[in-house]
């Protein structure tokens, strides 16, 4: 008696130049064992079966080779047994015809939306995708052509855009477009901004239009036309060869204005311009300024008023505010307090004083309170807290730091 007919066979896939079929054993009828089976394939335009294959009992699997790309045979598989061979089961193939999958990117986390990237180093973006037969892949910037000097490779279901150097004309935005020959299309956009240190602030400007303030005005650093996150520090000091204090940070437009002068002492200014990336080289006043003293007697006028003056507690009339720095760089952290008599200032991380810790540098300029971090680390982020106290009262503020890796 000869063996049931096997199950399930099928086309398990395929490729231009060969068909790979798969079965299940047939169900065992008593004392029928399968000794192994027997492949054989008709060409469409033939009229008689070829065999190809005798297999072991073991085998479930078969591939047929040697075809031509979309060409389409007939395929049929029996099992043999002592008693002779089973009844065929048959099926139609096809070489070649790869399932159509639609075009599609794969984007994941490793797929950046929005990229800052340094002046001169590389842009380089790789972007998965899948799609079959393979999709035409378009690249565009601002939704034209890309520049020249762009290098768009794709193989393996990866789509690559490599600029050497970037330069600041390679902001904007890109998009990689996949489509089909059926018209179908998808898309990915990404924003790159290219960002360098900022360059120097223009000339500086003193003017004295309220008495004892002097009103300091720069011209813009160049940079301002590219880089959306630039700000400047204002800095002063008292001599030729002083300290330089930071009198005001995180400035966001070109005038800053020094209410507390001294009249009768020398003053030199210096302006910088800082983004992410770090501080420019800075601008500085050449000559010393300064305020003329005013007549004596109007002096001992303004000191009897003073008398009248009663205590104040403290209070924050600019509070600190939070800042994001990058790993190496320096923190500057700045408030104005105000109060009578001067409060007395300590500074505190995640409570703790920070008067005796020589990484921090306190600074307090009528009023004017600054905290320099020197070469922020990640330890350096936390809560920051400045405590104003004077005998009537105290005040407090905080802000809390972020440190950036140095990516």
């Amino acid at each position: 008696e000869s063996p049931g007919q096997l199950q399930d066979l099928k086309v398990s896939s395929s490729d231009s130049t060969s068909v790979t079929l798969t079965w299940n054993k047939p169900e065992v009828q008593d004392g029928n064992d399968v000794k192994g089976y027997e492949v054989e394939m008709k060409r469409c335009n033939s009229l008689s079966w070829t065999k190809c294959f005798t297999l072991p009992a073991q085998s479930t699997s078969c591939r047929v080779q040697g075809l031509q790309a979309g060409e389409k045979l007939f395929l049929r598989v029996r099992a043999l047994s002592d008693g002779g061979p089973g009844e065929a089961s048959e099926l139609e193939a096809c070489a070649g015809a790869a399932p159509v999958v639609s075009p599609r990117l794969l984007i994941d986390d490793t797929v950046k939306s929005f990229l800052v990237i340094k002046a001169g180093n590389p842009i380089r973006v790789k972007i998965p995708f899948e799609g079959s037969p393979e999709p035409v892949v378009t690249w565009l910037k601002d939704g034209l052509p890309l520049p020249i000097r762009a290098v768009v490779s794709t193989e393996d279901g990866i789509t690559q855009l490599l600029l050497r150097a970037a330069e600041f004309s390679d902001s904007g935005t890109y998009t990689v477009e996949l489509e089909d020959g059926l018209g179908k299309k998808e898309t990915f956009s990404f924003q790159v901004q290219i960002t360098d240190i900022p360059q120097p602030p223009g000339a500086i400007r003193l003017e004295e239009n309220v008495p004892n303030t002097v009103t300091v005005t720069w011209d813009p650093s160049a940079s301002e036309q590219w880089e959306k996150n630039l700000y400047y520090t204002v800095l002063k000091r008292e001599s030729q060869k002083g300290l330089w204090h930071m009198l005001g940070d995180l400035i966001y437009n070109n005038k800053f204005t020094f209410t507390r002068a001294v009249p009768g002492r020398d003053y030199y200014f210096r302006v910088v311009a800082k983004n992410d990336l770090g501080a420019s080289d800075p601008s500085e006043t050449v000559q010393p300024w300064r305020i003329w003293k005013k007549k004596a007697e109007f002096r001992v006028k303004a000191q009897k008023y003073r008398g009248v003056n009663q205590n104040q507690p403290p209070r924050f009339l600019v509070p600190l505010k939070s800042h994001v720095v990058v790993t190496g760089s320096e923190c500057h952290m700045s408030c104005a307090v105000g109060g009578h008599p001067p409060p007395k200032i300590t500074w505190y991380k995640d409570s703790r004083d920070l008067s005796r810790d020589p990484n921090y540098f306190c600074t307090n300029d009528f009023g004017v309170c600054s905290l320099v971090v020197l070469g922020v680390t990640k330890q350096d982020e936390g809560e920051y807290m400045v405590e104003a106290s004077n005998e009537v009262g105290r005040a407090f503020s905080k802000a809390f730091l972020t440190i950036k890796g140095n990516s």
